[in-house]
């Protein structure tokens, strides 16, 4: 079982969680990148309407 530890803002981190999160994250970053795009397309769509 893993025990949470607390960091230096007094949050607290679960090793486990974090490691999940960190493996995660070039997906989280590809997925809100690809949100971001396709959200200023229809900016664009909009616009010239």
């Amino acid at each position: 079982m893993a025990c949470n530890i607390h960091n230096a803002y007094g949050f607290s981190i679960n090793p486990v969680r974090e490691q999940a999160l960190l493996a995660n994250l070039p997906v989280i970053a590809k997925s809100v990148k690809k949100d971001i795009q396709d959200f200023f397309q229809q900016i664009d769509q909009i616009i010239l309407q």
